[in-house]
């Protein structure tokens, strides 16, 4: 929960440290702990990391699995946020937005591939 709380406010601050953000991604990405971040936080983390320009495709499609994972439990800020991030970045927010719509998350969680 910590992590993610950083990394939230450190993006909101607008930091861009390429040390501070190398090292964080490589916890996310290597060390998994996207599989962590709370539910209530994801939209949160990937709007906070797109403000920054930190998030690539890669922590972007790991975040946005966790997203259409989680959807049934993401309050409607956290989708926004998320889908809001996802559009600062400019990488598949259509999908995103489309299987926060639908009920058939496995096909779409694919599309994101």
């Amino acid at each position: 929960i910590a992590f993610a709380e950083v990394l939230i406010h450190i993006g909101n601050l607008g930091v861009t440290e390429d040390s501070f953000w190398n090292t964080a991604i490589e916890g996310l990405v290597k060390g998994r702990m996207y599989r962590y971040v709370p539910v209530h936080y994801l939209g949160d983390l990937v709007l906070s990391m797109a403000k920054v320009g930190k998030a690539d495709s890669k922590i972007l499609h790991l975040l946005g699995s966790q997203v259409i994972k989680h959807k049934g439990a993401l309050s409607a800020e956290q989708t926004n946020k998320a889908l809001q991030g996802f559009a600062l970045t400019k990488f598949g927010s259509e999908i995103l937005k489309e299987a926060l719509d639908s009920d058939n998350q496995d096909s779409l969680q694919l599309k994101l591939n």
